[in-house]
């Protein structure tokens, strides 16, 4: 298992590699997005981007900006997305990026077939991804955005992307305690990454472990049984002190030793 963090966009993105570095992570998880991590200026920054990752022996992985409307309705609007959404891709190959995550939104309005318009847009991206080596990641939201049924259809229709499984995503709006594993069950075949962060049940709010309420023991346990890949801690809490914390919850539990969930 791998452990990474993600980065805040607002922050410069070699200083926020050096603080995960010196936090022990193995990989950031770059969050491609503006103000300070589009991808003009992370080219505009490569080389010491590059330095910064191999001074600390880490790895990078890549997420196209959550708010993206691969699936818009709209011909024109939709094309644009998927042109800024390409343009990740690219700027992720230069960094040997194997790995590049997605949310999908679902398009407001009356329209039909939300979801079909959203795989039209990724398999345009996987196609872009494949061609250069990345493997694109779908992410869940949570379950009434888009179901288990909706994923199987993507996963069918487009057999080369990939399982993101965000496990806050995934605690929200929670009818019964069991449908927090119900995206983990059925897609463990297809996962390649996850995000950790906690919350309520009823916000995505990316709280701390154990600020929230989900059963962290269960989860990790239960994770561990099925996969042992890269893991990010999507942690947003201005004081990274939490983001160190939570990463040492998170080892501990991994690692079968008895640590207090109580920050």
């Amino acid at each position: 298992m791998k452990l990474g963090a993600m980065n805040n966009p607002e922050r410069n993105v070699i200083k926020e590699i050096n603080l995960f570095g010196e936090m022990r992570f193995d990989f950031v998880e770059l969050a491609v997005e503006g103000p300070k991590a589009d991808p003009e200026t992370l080219k505009e920054n490569l080389n010491e981007i590059k330095e910064q990752l191999t001074r600390y022996e880490m790895f990078a992985i890549a997420h196209i900006p959550w708010f993206f409307d691969i699936g818009n309705p709209y011909k024109t609007v939709q094309k644009a997305y998927l042109k800024e959404a390409k343009k990740v891709i690219k700027i992720a190959s230069k960094f040997e990026i194997e790995k590049v995550g997605i949310h999908i939104l679902k398009p407001k309005g009356l329209f039909e077939d939300k979801l079909g318009r959203n795989i039209a847009g990724i398999k345009e991206i996987v196609e872009e991804a494949s061609d250069r080596g990345i493997t694109l990641c779908v992410e869940n939201m949570d379950i009434s955005t888009f179901n288990v049924e909706d994923f199987s259809r993507i996963f069918s229709e487009v057999p080369n992307a990939k399982f993101l499984f965000d496990i806050g995503h995934a605690n929200l709006g929670l009818r019964e305690e069991e449908e927090l594993f119900v995206f983990l069950k059925n897609f463990y075949e297809r996962l390649a990454h996850v995000h950790v962060h906690d919350n309520l049940g009823y916000e995505d709010l990316h709280l701390p472990l154990g600020t929230g309420n989900i059963d962290w023991k269960k989860m990790v346990r239960e994770l561990k049984r099925v996969y042992d890949g890269t893991i990010t801690l999507e942690i947003h809490a201005h004081d990274r002190d939490y983001l160190r914390i939570s990463r040492e919850k998170f080892l501990a539990l991994w690692k079968g030793r008895a640590f207090n969930l109580a920050i």
